[in-house]
């Protein structure tokens, strides 16, 4: 299946609007499998014991409009770790406030997080105190991607 680019945009569009006016991308260390989405929320129960890595503040409602199917988020402020010691980012979560408390019910989305090979991608491990960093980030509707 494929879609317009106005669908494609209007999906990611929606993302942003979700996210709200002081999002925050949440990483998470890694414990192997990534928390399972289940009735529309993302679930406590499901954390597999992970620990929140760094909150890193997002622009509001993630930057601005999604073009070509791709939406390309604004300004993430580096901020220092609260956890890790040498800890592997395992994933990562988009949510609408810091106050995920691992509960998820005020998070808009996830995906995984590592050193390579993963929907987001980090230089090197983290460790409490030390600088977390996003330079840029992007998320691509992939009905939109594979277009002709």
């Amino acid at each position: 299946m494929v879609t317009t680019g106005l669908a494609a945009n209007a999906t990611l569009d929606a993302l942003r609007t979700a996210s709200g006016a002081t999002p925050f991308l949440m990483i998470y260390n890694n414990v192997g499998a990534i928390p399972v989405k289940s009735a529309g929320a993302f679930q406590s129960a499901t954390l597999n014991g992970a620990t929140l890595l760094a909150s890193l503040p997002c622009t509001a409602n993630l930057g601005s409009a999604t073009a070509a199917g791709v939406l390309t988020f604004g300004a993430i402020t580096a901020t220092a770790a609260v956890a890790g010691s040498g800890a592997t980012p395992g994933f990562f979560r988009i949510c609408t406030s810091n106050a995920d408390g691992g509960g998820g019910a005020n998070c808009v989305a996830q995906g995984s997080a590592g050193l390579s090979g993963a929907d987001l991608n980090f230089s090197s491990t983290i460790s409490s105190g030390g600088t977390v960093s996003v330079s840029s980030l992007t998320v691509t509707n992939p009905i939109y991607a594979n277009a002709s």
